[in-house]
Order: structure tokens, then sequence, then C-alpha cells
């Protein structure tokens, strides 16, 4: 990551322990839960595909307007297939 994706994620490119990442994926019958860390002042976007292998596709937003406040936010994905990718966009 750049210094400015660092700066619009929320952690520091000087420590090599300070990243963003989705801390946990759990899978169940009725769907799929994230939960990652968020930064005050950032918006969080949570993104899907069911196939990575499909260059065609684009990513689907299953929430783009997640508001950071520093405490760790839970999204549930009820609409989940057996097999979906997950990415986390963070804007300022």
């Amino acid at each position: 990551m750049t210094n400015l994706e660092e700066y619009i994620a929320g952690t520091n490119p000087t420590n090599h322990l300070s990243r963003f990442e989705i801390s946990e994926i759990r899978s169940g019958e009725y769907g799929s839960a994230l939960r990652f860390s968020t930064v005050a002042e950032r918006w969080y976007a949570v993104e899907y595909k069911d196939d990575l292998a499909d260059p065609e596709t684009d990513w689907t937003a299953l929430t783009n307007a997640v508001p950071g406040d520093g405490s760790v936010f839970e999204f549930e994905d009820t609409s989940a297939v057996t097999q979906r990718f997950y990415r986390i966009r963070v804007r300022l």
C-alpha cells in the first residue's frame, strides 16, 4: 500500500503491525458475517463477488455507508451463497 492508502485506511506505514483487515468471517446456515475494526472519520463499503475468476464481473456493494467510530463493526450478509469473496473499501 502507498502512504496515501495507509492514511485513508487509518494505518501507520512505519509500523508493520498496523494494518487494516477483516478480523473474522463466519459462515452459517443463514449467510455470512464479517467483523472488522473501524477508524473514526472514515467510511466503509462492504462488497462481494461470487466468482473471482470472471474478470467481467464487477464487485457488488452490500453496503457503502458504514461510518467508522473506532469500534469493531459486524456485517451480516444473509444473501450469501455457498462461496462468496468479500472486500472492504475505505474512504475519507
